[in-house]
This record gives structure tokens, sequence and C-alpha cells, in this order.
């Protein structure tokens, strides 16, 4: 490769192949325009040496060490979504999302849980993750999606690149900028049922030495009465106030957190050539999507269980040239972030006092991030870098010092005089008797160095040797390591084969209730071996075939012991395949997806798991038998997954969107049923067990998911686009969303929860000045 090779960053956006990118050579820096990338055929691309989503040294597009979807601002403005879960459901093979009450969780590959800690949220490079309590989750649920340029996600474990966390995948965000909008430009937004009203407006200014792109918007969604169904530890079972529960009303579905809309702010500025500094502010909140009824107080119904996230972030960022060879990259970043969860019921006459809230406080961060790249030779990039945080918890924003409550089920307070204990109160932190005073708050500081080297070794084979070790207050170092062989088969074909151990920190609060209990703290592990197929057989057609193997040794939160455990040990293998096509009027893609589990162990002492129910060893109260083994399938996941999409222009102004998902195969739920009607027989229990289940099974609890969303775009004139569009257009089995099982330990299907989703339509309005 000749010397003056391309050294400058890259964002990538690959699907619509909508690329902004800067081409730097010894003497001069040229901007290359997204117009004009749109123009190039994939095998052009295949030429240009980019930073990748998963590694921070150069390499060519299907030179990836990893897989990883990207979700361009093309599709978001043409796919019917709520928000980025159902953005990722449509696009990233076999991806999903549950309800709990921890808020939606995400799952990839077979991962998913009652908290997003295995999943790492990134704006613009820099974490959004709630380090506190919830991991990734600010973001998600947002309904206005227009300051996003494109979306990559890493399938997969990632902390080698982006830190401890990324055990299941990446959620990195790139937001608008001068380059990508243009001008004044407002959005008006309708969706039926939900009753959702949101306006944007996005601004572009540019002059020679100076640009700036700003944003704002604000929705409102009051949300709507669904159809909930949920079964009880007596058996009784039933949609909440119609067939069950009568005379109660359910939750609203995605309606706002105490009717506070979502809100965005966003600056991003440009200046002296290669500087950068943007501020961004979000909030988003609502019900708990699950299944519970409203709390009733002063004779009204409240939607009282709910789950708001307050964040706001300001970054400086350099990218500078400091040689022909030495490039470097650094940030330095500032946020806080707020978090509340509501519990169901009261605990206390007034609906916001702390003694109702499950959690409720704040974080601020200060971080430092650089990166140097060195080009040694044509054929061989070292990288290396360092990163430090400081992070600081306390009580919420604007609330006293004795509101603060965190840690699992709300156990850490400020102190003896805290809001947050009541003696004899259920809902107090002394329920267990061992809650921990931190008076106005505690901090901690994190150290993290990493490095990646990049070299030809053979013609057409490339070695990547990568690492990354990061150390907290609270724990040892914990390290990542990776070894990736990328071999270009041919012109347009690459084989890619990647070995790896991702690691998870616990969130703030484990870590400070283990240290305060004198605990060493466990960490999370996840091993795993990929081998990816990547070709271009012909112009602007690719494919991508992987397949995966992984273990993974779990650790959850334990009650009795105040610290993380040993869960168990899980292996799992699985397989994806990946079809794009970009066409002379359009693009259409598909994706499949297995992932099977080998076998599921539970650790040593543990009875019970939401992992799966392959191993399982759980009385029964009041009957006398055990839930023991059965099956061998993950409990919250279907084992395959089919997805189509496609947007197409049908003439100069007419844009028709469709994507199509069949999800099938949800073995490891139902082996829930086996244990359970295995472990009754016989019993008196066996009658009331059967009719439960049957009930449940004759609505098509864990069968086929089938559903299609539609768009109709139209362009008014130059400056105007109507679009309509529709969720749940033609579906199968009444669009169950289902909610987390983390296990039975009742003689019913107690944890057989779902939200029948409606058919919706929706209007939005772009307008450009």
């Amino acid at each position: 490769m000749p010397a003056d090779k391309l050294k400058s960053t890259i964002a990538i956006n690959f699907l619509m192949t909508g690329f902004l990118f800067f081409h730097s050579t010894a003497e001069a820096q040229k901007r290359i325009e997204i117009e004009d990338l749109r123009k190039m055929s994939f095998e052009e691309l295949m030429e240009v040496e980019i930073d990748v989503s998963a590694a921070i040294t150069h390499l060519v597009l299907p030179e990836t060490p990893a897989a990883v979807t990207v979700i361009t601002a093309d599709d978001i403005r043409h796919t019917p979504a709520r928000n980025i879960l159902d953005l990722i459901e449509v696009y990233v093979p076999g991806a999903i999302w549950m309800n709990y009450e921890e808020g939606t969780q995400i799952g990839m590959r077979g991962l998913i849980a009652n908290h997003n800690t295995k999943y790492l949220l990134r704006v613009n490079g820099k974490s959004m993750n709630n380090k506190g309590h919830f991991g990734a989750m600010s973001e998600l649920e947002e309904w206005d999606l227009n300051d996003i340029k494109q979306i990559e996600i890493v399938r997969g474990p990632g902390s080698v690149t982006y830190g401890p966390g990324a055990i299941a995948g990446v959620i990195n965000i790139t937001t608008h900028n001068t380059s990508s909008s243009k001008g004044l430009k407002a959005t008006a937004n309708y969706v039926n049922k939900y009753g959702s009203r949101g306006l944007s407006l996005r601004h572009s200014y540019e002059s020679p030495k100076f640009k700036l792109f700003s944003y704002a918007s604000i929705t409102r969604t009051p949300g709507f009465r669904p159809r909930q169904f949920l079964v009880k530890p007596d058996n009784d079972y039933g949609y909440i106030g119609e067939t069950f529960q009568l005379g109660k009303e359910p939750l609203d579905y995605f309606a706002d957190y105490r009717n506070d809309p979502q809100i965005k702010i966003h600056a991003d500025a440009e200046f002296k050539g290669n500087w950068r500094i943007w501020t961004r502010y979000t909030q988003q909140g609502s019900t708990w999507s699950g299944n519970e009824a409203k709390t009733e107080f002063d004779g009204k119904l409240l939607n009282q269980q709910s789950l708001r996230i307050r964040q706001w972030t300001a970054a400086l960022q350099n990218e500078r040239e400091l040689s022909g060879d030495l490039s470097l990259s650094t940030m330095l970043s500032m946020g806080s972030s707020d978090a509340e969860r509501i519990r169901g019921g009261l605990r206390d006459p007034d609906p916001e006092h702390i003694l109702n809230k499950q959690v409720g406080f704040s974080e601020t961060g200060i971080l430092l991030n650089s990166t140097a790249n060195w080009h040694v030779t044509d054929r061989a990039e070292i990288a290396a870098g360092f990163e430090y945080s400081h992070d600081s918890y306390g009580a919420g924003w604007g609330d006293s010092e004795q509101d603060m409550k965190l840690g699992e089920d709300g156990l850490i307070v400020n102190g003896p005089e805290s809001n947050a204990i009541r003696t004899g109160n259920k809902g107090s932190a002394d329920r267990y008797g061992t809650e921990l005073f931190v008076g106005d708050g505690w901090s901690t500081n994190t150290y993290s160095l990493f490095y990646e080297a990049n070299f030809e070794i053979l013609p057409r084979l490339t070695t990547l040797l990568s690492g990354r070790a990061d150390k907290n207050t609270f724990t040892k170092w914990l390290y990542s390591p990776r070894v990736a062989l990328i071999s270009n088969l041919a012109d347009g074909h690459y084989l890619k084969l990647i070995a790896q151990k991702s690691v998870r920190m616990n969130s703030a609060g484990q870590l400070y209730t283990e240290n305060q209990n004198y605990v060493n703290t466990r960490t999370e592990k996840l091993k795993g071996l990929e081998l990816i197929y990547t070709a271009y057989p012909r112009e602007n057609l690719s494919i991508n075939l992987s397949v995966f193997r992984n273990n993974i040794n779990f650790i959850a939160w334990s009650f009795d012991a105040k610290a993380s455990i040993p869960v168990g040990t899980l292996n799992l293998y699985g397989f994806e395949a990946e079809y794009k096509q970009k066409l002379p009027f359009g693009n259409v893609g598909a994706s499949y997806s297995y992932v099977k589990q080998i076998d599921w162990n539970l650790a040593e002492g543990v009875l019970i798991s939401g992992v799966s129910y392959a191993d399982y060893n759980q009385a029964l109260p009041d009957v006398p038998s055990v839930l023991e083994g059965y099956g061998n399938d993950l409990a919250n996941w279907p084992n395959s997954a089919l997805k189509f999409f496609g947007t197409v222009s049908l003439s100069d102004r007419i844009t028709f969107h469709a994507d199509s998902r069949f999800v099938w195969d949800f073995r490891g739920a139902r082996d829930g049923f086996g244990s359970l009607r295995r472990a009754v027989e016989g019993t008196s229990y066996e009658a009331a067990v059967a009719n439960s289940l049957r009930a449940v099974e004759d609505i098509g609890t864990y069968k086929l998911d089938f559903r299609t969303n539609l768009s109709l775009s139209y362009k008014v004139n130059n400056n105007t686009e109507l679009q309509l569009y529709g969720l749940n257009i033609l579906g199968a089995n009444s669009n169950k969303r289902y909610s987390y099982d983390y296990g039975n330990d009742a003689p019913a299907p107690k944890r057989v929860r779902f939200i029948e989703e409606p058919r919706v339509w929706g209007i939005r309005l772009n307008y450009g000045f």
C-alpha cells in the first residue's frame, strides 16, 4: 500500500453506502461528501482504509473483526419504528427485546437478562451507560430519532475495544452534523393508539472557520390501554380488567413517566479544522411495559410503576496528525445522569415519596480518552491508548441527600435519617436490616489501557492482536484479549477467524455493596470463537455468514449474600446469514439467525435461573415436589429468526418500505411448562396446573410470531415530504411482546406475561427551509 494511504477517521454508513469521511494525504486533506460515496460500488469501497466499529487500527471494510450491522439515516427515516429497540429488531439478525420491571431488555445471540448490563451504548464515541444500576438504557426508548445519522450494532463481545460491559454487544450512535444535515428542517410526527405527538427542529450553520449543528425535539405519549395477559401463582390467569382482575385497569403501554415528555437537545460545533465540541441532553421515561395494574390513589388510577432516565453530556474532541505516520485522537468529556424507578403500589401516601421508589440517584463523571495510531510501515500499524474516568454517585437531581436510594433493592442510603427508611414498611431499605450509609455519596476512579497491532504477515493475510485492561477502585484488573486472522481469499472474498475473551464489570451499586461487606468482587466472563465469511460476488451485493461458539460464566446478585455469586456456565453456538443488495431504485436485504444451547450447568448451591430450564432444582411451595431440569434450550430466546427488509423508489416522488420478521422455536420457554407438568404429576395440583397451561397454550404462547411494517413516502416538493406508515399491519399470534422470565418458583406458569401490541398508523411531515 502506498505511503500516502488514508489515515484519518472515517465514519462508516454501510447499508446504503451513505458514507462521510476524510481523505488525508501528506500534501492535503479533502472531504468526500456523502453524495460522492453513494456512487461508489462495494468494490471501490473495499479499497478504502477506514476506522471500523470493532477495532482501533485502520482496516478496509470487509476486514472488520466482528459481526456489525449498520442502520443508516435513510433506514431510520423510512422504517416504521417507535424507537431504537424496534430498529434493532428489524435490521439485526436474531435480535429481540423484552419487557421487564427494570425497563425494556435487549437480546442478541441468545444473551438477554433482567438488566442491560451486558451491552454498551455509545454516542459519538462516548459511553452513555448508566453505571450505577441500569446499564444501557438512555436513548433506547426515545421516539424521536431524527438527530441520528447512523447506528452501528456490534453483535457479540466487544469489551476489547470499548471496555468492560460489552459481553453481548455494542450500540454505537452517530449524530448528524453540518455535513450530513443542511439548512433548517422541521419534522412533525403522530402515532395513533399511543397518541404520540412529536416535533423536532434541526439547523446547520457553516462558515470558513466555524460549523454548528443544533437540534431540539419534544415528544408526548400518553400511551393506551393494552391487552395484558398474566398467570398468578394460584393458577388464576387472564387479561387484566377483561377476564381477570376485574375492576382493575392495566398500566398504559409506553405512557410517559409522570406525564413528563421525552426531550432531546443537541449541539455540535467544529472549529479550527480538527476540533469538535458537542453537548447533549436526553430525557426518556415510560411506564413499566410488563403486566401490572394501575395503582389507586385518592380515587384515581395512576401509572405508578415506571422508570425515567435523564442524561446530560458534553465532550471536547480533537483529531490531530502529528506527522506523516502518527496521529492522535483525544476526548475530554463530562456528564451527569439522573435515574428513578417507581414501584408498583404505594408505601407512602405521597406518590412522589422515596419509599415509593425502588431506586432514585444520580451519577456524575469526567472522562479522558486518548488514542495514538502509528503506521509503522505500509503493512503494519500499531494503536495504543488510555482512558481515565472519575465517577460520583449521590442523590438525584434536585433531591435532598435524604432521598438517595441505590443498590439492589435500594439498600444504599445516605444515613439513619434517610427518608427511604421507615420501620415496618416493606418498601424501606431496612427490609433486610443491612442498609449501607454513604452520607452524600461516594466516588470511584477507573483506569484503562488498550492496544492493537495490525500487520500483514503474508500477502492477503492480516493478523490483529488486541488487548485491554481496566481497573476500578473496587475491582482487580480486568483483561480482555483478542486475536483475529483475516484472509483476503480472493478479490471480494474474506475469511475472518476471531478468538477473544470479554468481561463485564458489575454496577457501581453492586461494587460498593461488595466492598463495604468485604466480599471479593466476581467478574462475568465470555470466551468466544467466531468464523466470518464476507463476500461481494458481484457489484453492490454483499453476503455475510457467521458461525460462533460462546462460553459464558454467569454471575448474578444474591440478596442473601449481598454480593454477586456464580450462577452457572452456558455453552451455546449460533449461525447468522445476511444478504444485502443495492439496486438502482433502492435496496433490499434479509437475514437468518439460529442460536442453540449446548449445555447449561448451575453453579453449586444455585437452584434456579432465568437462563435455562435445563438445570433446575426448585422446590414447589405447598407441594411435595421439585421443579427439575427439563429440555436443553434458552428460556428467554427463540432459536430461529428470519427477517426481510427493503426500501424502493417507485418514482421520483414516491418511496415504499416494507419489513417483516418471523420468530419461532421458543423451545426453552416451553421447557418450563414441561418441567412443571412433570413436577405436579400425581399431586392434587395436577388438574389446576394442567388447566392453566392449557389456557396459556391455546392462545399461542411461545409459538410463531410474525409481523410486517409498511411505509409510503411522498415528496411533495423539494422542501416537503409526507410519510404514512403502519406497525404490525400484517401479523400472526396477536403480536405478543413477552416479559423476561427469570424462573418459575410456584406451581403455575407464573412468569407467562405478555402484551398484545396493536396495529397502529402514523403520519410524519418533514419540511426543510
